[in-house]
């Protein structure tokens, strides 16, 4: 009859504190209620001792009532459900207890909409690089997933869902060739090694209004001018004034039509590569800093009626953003840490 209460594990189930009741009240020892339900005899006289775990009974006894502190197996159940959830490990942030709100502050301040603010792990990392005790950008993420733990959700979060690639396989043979192929870029370029090599590309919109966009392959930086007209004259024109203001020895282009006059310009000291049809990954750095202005001008906005201060405040925006693969410096701070480099060696040759 007992077998139906009498579980092997270690901890007490309901059933057999209630019947741990019934033979305690029957005056039962506790070396015997152990053999019976197949417990330990410390865990029995802990169960019966702990004074949380008992209950006032009044008993009538030849008329006599006397009041005495007895065992409750329902109250004792709820206890130990109530200290079971505090077992385990406990939460990241309780280490952190400032951490979570400076972490909320930083990411709600980066931006006015869920689009333009910056990424958990780019506001986490840099936190991180000045030195703040902080938990993991994953941690973070599982509180959202979680829920009722901190104030951001998944709706501030607009890059949360990944996109669906594009499996149609694409004909990428040069049908138009501007000028030198990407395939013949040096590898010191591919890699990255050398301070100087841009991405070029444009931001159009449905009135053919367009800005030039160009991305420093090695620091990041971004950008932003606006074109008169979306043509190769308009192009000319802008990169005329970036060559004075930014130190620039290559740059890669698509086999856009406003690109066709880049290659004249190709000698010692500037060269232009061309990427093969239809793969913006080959120039990632330059499309993912245009994703990122396409925050704040998605498309269908009219990019005529786009101040030049509002052109100024995104490219600011984007550059100063912490960028995990710079080890969460911004774009800004690596070029002006290469610009000095280059005007140290400079400074050596002259």
């Amino acid at each position: 009859m007992l077998k139906e209460y009498i579980t092997k594990k270690c901890h007490l189930t309901l059933p057999e504190r209630r019947l741990l009741q019934k033979l305690n009240a029957k005056r039962i020892s506790n070396t015997e209620i152990a053999k019976l339900l197949d417990k330990n005899r410390s865990t029995i006289g802990r169960e019966l001792n702990n004074p949380k775990n008992l209950e006032y009974v009044r008993i009538v006894r030849y008329r006599i009532t006397t009041v005495k502190k007895m065992y409750n197996a329902d109250k004792a159940h709820k206890n130990y459900i109530k200290n079971k959830k505090k077992c385990g490990a406990k939460f990241a942030h309780s280490k952190f207890p400032k951490a979570l709100e400076e972490i909320e502050k930083r990411f709600f301040n980066s931006g006015n909409t869920a689009k333009t603010r910056y990424s958990l792990d780019a506001t986490i990392g840099r936190m991180k690089y000045e030195g703040i005790p902080v938990f993991t950008s994953k941690t973070m993420y599982n509180y959202i997933e979680k829920g009722n733990i901190t104030k951001i959700t998944k709706f501030d979060l607009p890059r949360i869902l990944g996109r669906k690639r594009n499996k149609k396989k694409i004909d990428k043979t040069n049908k138009r060739v501007l000028g030198t192929s990407i395939e013949q870029r040096p590898e010191r370029i591919n890699n990255r090694e050398e301070f100087g090599h841009f991405e070029g590309d444009c931001i159009v919109d449905a009135q053919h209004n367009a800005f030039l966009t160009k991305t420093e392959r090695l620091s990041r930086l971004f950008v932003i001018r606006r074109l008169e007209k979306h043509d190769s004259i308009s192009v000319e024109k802008v990169e005329a004034e970036l060559k004075n203001k930014f130190f620039e020895l290559s740059c890669t282009y698509d086999n856009g039509s406003e690109f066709y006059k880049r290659a004249e310009h190709d000698s010692e000291n500037f060269m232009s590569y061309f990427t093969h049809p239809s793969s913006p990954y080959e120039k990632g750095s330059d499309e993912n800093n245009n994703g990122n202005a396409r925050r704040y001008w998605p498309k269908g906005t009219d990019l005529a009626n786009i101040s030049d201060k509002e052109i100024r405040r995104v490219e600011d925006h984007i550059n100063n953003m912490p960028r995990k693969i710079l080890g969460y410096k911004t774009a800004r701070e690596v070029y002006n840490e290469e610009l000095e480099k280059l005007q140290k060696t400079f400074a050596q040759v002259a």
